[in-house]
C-alpha cells in the first residue's frame, strides 16, 4: 500500500512539473506559417483593424505587453534604436513596424502613449503611420501567438515571454525571427529584405542582400564570401566581355573612317 501512494504521488509530481514546464514561456519559429488575415486588434487611436488591411508590405512585429516593467520596454528601445540607423530602407514605404500587446488589459490609450515615447526615442523624424500599435481581446491575442508560435506564461500581473522579434513579407508569411534585446539596424534591414524578395527596388540593398545570409547558430546576417566573390566576378566578366564589344566597335570605326 504505501509502496502504491509513493508511485502515485511520484507520477502527480512529475505531471505537475510536466504541466507547469509546458506552461513556461517558450518560442516556437514557425518560419513560413501565415498569419491569419481576420484578426482584428485596436490600433493607438482605437480603430478597428484588421491583418488583412495592414499587411500591406513587409512588417516587422514586436510582440510586448505594454504594462510590463522590465524586458519590453528594453526590447521596444532596442527596435527604436535599429529604426534611428536604417540606411537602405524607407519605413512607411519599404516596410512597417507592428507593435502586439499580448495583454488584454493594455487599451488604446496605453499603446497611444507608448508609441510617443518611442517614437521618440528613435532620434530622427519618423512617420507615424508606419509604427503601429495594437490593442485586442484575448481570443485575437491567442490566435495571433499560436501562429507566430509564441507562448507567454501569466506571473500575477505580468508575463514571462520570449524575447524576440518578427518579420513577415506583405501578406503575413513569416520570414525570419530575431532574438533578445539587441536588434542591430543591419540585421533588421536584410530581414525586410528577405521579406521583400528583392522588390525593394534599391540596388545596394539587393547586392548587400545576396553577399548576406543568415546564420541560425549565431542567430545574425554574415557575410558570404562565395556569393560575394561570385558577384564581383560576374561584374568583371560582364565589364570584360563590354570592353570587348565596345572597344572592338571603337576600332573598327576608326579603321572605316581611315
Amino acid at each position: 500500500m504505501m509502496n502504491h501512494l509513493i508511485r502515485i504521488f511520484f507520477i502527480c509530481t512529475m505531471s505537475s512539473s510536466l504541466a507547469w514546464s509546458a506552461g513556461g514561456p517558450s518560442l516556437d519559429q514557425r518560419i513560413g506559417n501565415t498569419l491569419p488575415g481576420d484578426l482584428a486588434f485596436h490600433d493607438e487611436t482605437g480603430v478597428n483593424v484588421r491583418f488583412r488591411e495592414l499587411l500591406t508590405k513587409p512588417t516587422v512585429f514586436v510582440p510586448v505587453y505594454l504594462t510590463c516593467p522590465q524586458m519590453c520596454p528594453l526590447i521596444l528601445n532596442a527596435v527604436a534604436q535599429a529604426l534611428g540607423n536604417i540606411k537602405w530602407t524607407v519605413p512607411g514605404r519599404d516596410f512597417q513596424v507592428i507593435t502586439v500587446s499580448f495583454n488584454d488589459r493594455d487599451t488604446p490609450n496605453d499603446a497611444r502613449t507608448k508609441k510617443k515615447n518611442f517614437l521618440a526615442a528613435i532620434g530622427k523624424p519618423y512617420p507615424e503611420s508606419a509604427w503601429k500599435f495594437l490593442t485586442g481581446d484575448q481570443q485575437n491575442i491567442q490566435r495571433f501567438l499560436d501562429a507566430a508560435g509564441y507562448q507567454v506564461a501569466k506571473n500575477g500581473m505580468d508575463f514571462e515571454h520570449p524575447a524576440a522579434i518578427f518579420v513577415t513579407s506583405d501578406k503575413g508569411r513569416i520570414i525570419r525571427y530575431l532574438h533578445g534585446v539587441n536588434y542591430g539596424s543591419f540585421d533588421l534591414e536584410m530581414a525586410v529584405g528577405e521579406a521583400a524578395r528583392g522588390r525593394l527596388g534599391l540596388v545596394t540593398s539587393r547586392i548587400i542582400g545576396y553577399c548576406f545570409t543568415y546564420d541560425p547558430t549565431r542567430r545574425a546576417y554574415v557575410f558570404n564570401i562565395l556569393q560575394a566573390v561570385g558577384l564581383v566576378m560576374g561584374a568583371l566578366l560582364v565589364g570584360f566581355i563590354g570592353y570587348l564589344r565596345f572597344g572592338a566597335s571603337k576600332k573598327g570605326a576608326a579603321a572605316w573612317k581611315k
